[in-house]
């Protein structure tokens, strides 16, 4: 719904080629009326024919979305006509149609209540003008006064069905955009970060081929490896895509529990990087920053393992950070912190060091974006930017909202 839609509550309904239920009543029902005037309340034959150009009348509204204004003229005249010897009386209930007509569907407010007035008038007009014929008026008006308030609320009726499809619609289309932005992220994480590695031991294999063929032959071996991981990484999201939500196959889906053999990979790769995690009932990392340097990586101490679409997350965005890092600091010094807390899951990657600029342009970014579009998904609070030292990104889950 555009902002337009919302700030005009009144926005008319479709119009009559577009006929819903209620209107393709009309023609009908001025066919009806006709024939109970007719059989009712016969009188001359020539003031009956009369009839037919209201019934006219209506079906070319029906058909062609004529203006109501338009019809009201040729309707009066004809039920006018028709009654003007006190014959055909049941007649007066095309004015009661017409009521309903106009204030249903006509777009103009205040025509469509002044047709209203016209309708009972042209019955007072009749009654006034022939008082010999002795018409009752007033149950008449009455009888044309009904219709149009219930002509009101099937308008009112047909715009809450309209508002309640362009709802509908948005709503689609907005899940249709979070399904291709879903796509994407994971395109980019599975895709992309394999790729990228598997372009980087390959650019190594070739450049040291013809002088170091053991170099080479380890790059490539390396670049097989990662290749593999993410097929089976790709496998495994894909199974989770197909079945709705829940894994068929026995590929487990990557999540903390990962986060060791995620970083020992880019350790190989020759990014300075170690880990920390663990869990200590106040939601702060175990033994951070306590390792000296110049020793190998501290063992991660397993902290229970959150629900799989945070687990996934978190570590969708420890590939992503550590992506960055090789790409944009590969000199610098980067720590992953991860925490589990009783009130809150968090994830820290701290790169300390030079910094490389990023690529310009708009096709740039794409990781921080799908990185924040992630956490936003699971409710996490998300921040990445620059630090005096280097970069950083954090991402915190309250457990109340991790699903």
């Amino acid at each position: 719904m555009t902002p337009r839609e919302r700030a005009v509550p009144d926005a008319p309904p479709p119009p009559a080629h577009e006929a819903g239920p209620a209107r393709r009543l009309v023609p009908v029902l001025a066919v009806a009326f006709a024939l109970l005037a007719v059989i009712a309340d016969a009188g001359d034959w020539r003031n009956g024919l009369l009839l037919l150009i209201p019934v006219a009348a209506f079906g070319a509204w029906y058909r062609w979305a004529l203006p109501i204004p338009l019809i009201a003229v040729p309707v009066v005249a004809g039920v006018a006509g028709a009654t003007w010897n006190g014959d055909f009386e049941p007649a007066f209930f095309l004015l009661s149609l017409l009521a309903l007509v106009s204030v249903a569907w006509c777009e103009h407010r205040p025509t469509a209540w002044a047709l209203v007035v016209v309708s009972v008038a042209a019955v007072v007009g009749v009654t006034v003008a022939r008082p010999d014929v002795h018409i009752a008026w007033a149950p008449w008006v009455v009888g044309i006064s009904f219709p149009a308030v219930l002509g009101w609320v099937i308008r009112r009726q047909e715009q809450t069905t309209a508002q309640l499809t362009r709802a509908r619609r948005e709503l689609a289309e907005r899940a249709v955009q979070d399904e291709r932005r879903r796509i994407a992220r994971d395109l980019h994480d599975l895709v992309g970060h394999g790729l990228a590695a598997v372009l980087l031991q390959v650019t190594s294999a070739r450049h040291v081929l013809r002088r170091d063929v053991d170099s080479a032959d380890e790059a490539l071996a390396a670049a097989e490896q990662v290749g593999r991981a993410s097929m089976a990484d790709l496998r495994a999201t894909m199974d989770l895509l197909r079945a709705d939500g829940e894994p068929t196959g026995n590929a487990p889906l990557p999540g903390l529990a990962q986060l060791p053999e995620l970083v020992a990979a880019y350790a190989e790769r020759g990014l300075d990087v170690d880990l920390t995690a663990g869990s200590d009932g106040t939601g702060e990392p175990a033994g951070a920053g306590d390792a000296p340097e110049g020793t190998d990586p501290p063992t991660a101490t397993r902290a229970p393992e959150p629900g799989t679409a945070v687990a996934l997350t978190l570590y969708r965005i420890a590939q992503e950070a550590l992506a960055n890092a090789a790409t944009h600091a590969p000199d610098a010094r980067t720590r992953v912190r991860t925490a589990v807390g009783p009130a809150s899951i968090s994830l820290e990657v701290l790169t300390d060091g030079p910094l490389r600029p990023g690529p310009a342009g708009a096709g740039g970014h794409y990781g921080l974006l799908g990185m924040r579009e992630r956490a936003e998904v699971i409710g996490a609070d998300f921040d990445a930017g620059p630090t005096e030292t280097g970069w950083a990104v954090r991402c915190t889950v309250p457990v109340g909202a991790a699903p």
